[in-house]
């Protein structure tokens, strides 16, 4: 949604039925981002618009797709209500039930095999070995097995010595060579890739993952169809597409160019 009327996501509460508000607003009323940031720190926002995208965009457009199959059945159709917030929220299922049964830390980086560390060259790898077969692995492979800080996965008073002695560890070798040890094994590891990595990476490369255009690196479309694979079409600039959007809804040559000389919206072809 955008920035000028956000009427739907708080559509309950009267105070802020007309509030403008956006992503990080959001998360922030779900609760959601709660979880966000180290256990001590200040919560932190998602690297992507989690809320518009997810709680908002994806969760409507799977209610319409419920929708149209339920009227496919009997005939009828129906008003689907889908706010953001409400979508955010719901989309935090998992970590609530974490949250629910005690394990509310592991979901925001509390838990030492459930965080990213720096490395010697200053590149980051993510560990996040959840079931007990796969922690037992890392600590193998790290060297901690047997280590008294490491024997209870779930002892959050070993937390922080457990985590400040993988800190460590991590630091005494680059990101490559922990790549070296660890990608490909069950100790449910992975480097933290830059778009332009990750579309190299053999597991990027077999995907399809991105998509390159004179230079420039889109994300490939998901999911994939087999019978009506998606189209791809070029990267669009800002305001590209702004004036035959407002055609369409619509708005005559005059007042496109009356919002133009507002400075409502950014537009980069003429609005005749």
């Amino acid at each position: 949604m955008g920035g000028a009327d956000y009427g739907a996501p708080f559509a309950a509460l009267n105070r802020n039925k007309r509030s403008v508000c956006l992503d990080l607003n959001y998360l922030a009323l779900s609760g959601i981002l709660n979880y966000g940031g180290e256990p001590s720190g200040k919560p932190y926002p998602p690297p992507t618009v989690m809320g518009d995208v997810g709680g908002g965009g994806l969760v409507l457009a799977l209610g319409i797709v419920a929708a149209v199959l339920r009227a496919r059945e009997n005939g009828e159709g129906q008003v689907i209500d889908s706010a953001i917030v409400d979508g955010a929220a719901y989309m935090g299922m998992l970590l609530a039930s974490k949250s629910a049964g005690g394990g509310g830390r592991v979901a925001n980086g509390g838990a030492p095999w459930s965080n990213s560390y720096r490395c010697a060259d200053g590149r980051y790898i993510t560990v996040q070995s959840l079931e007990p077969r796969f922690y037992g692995l890392l600590m193998e492979l790290c060297g901690f097995a047997g280590d008294p800080d490491f024997e209870g996965q779930n002892d959050h008073d070993s937390w922080p010595d457990a985590h400040a002695k993988m800190e460590r560890l991590f630091l005494t070798r680059s990101r490559d060579e922990w790549c070296a040890v660890l990608e490909g094994t069950d100790a449910c590891f992975a480097p933290v890739l830059t778009p332009e990595e990750a579309h190299r990476h053999p597991h990027g490369e077999a995907r399809g993952l991105y998509l390159e255009d004179e230079g420039r690196l889109q994300p490939a479309p998901a999911p994939r169809f087999d019978r009506t694979p998606s189209e791809v079409g070029e990267i669009p600039v800002t305001g590209q597409h702004t004036v035959e959007i407002l055609r369409r809804a619509g708005l005559g040559a005059s007042q496109v160019n009356a919002l133009k000389a507002s400075g409502a919206l950014v537009s980069l072809s003429p609005a005749n």
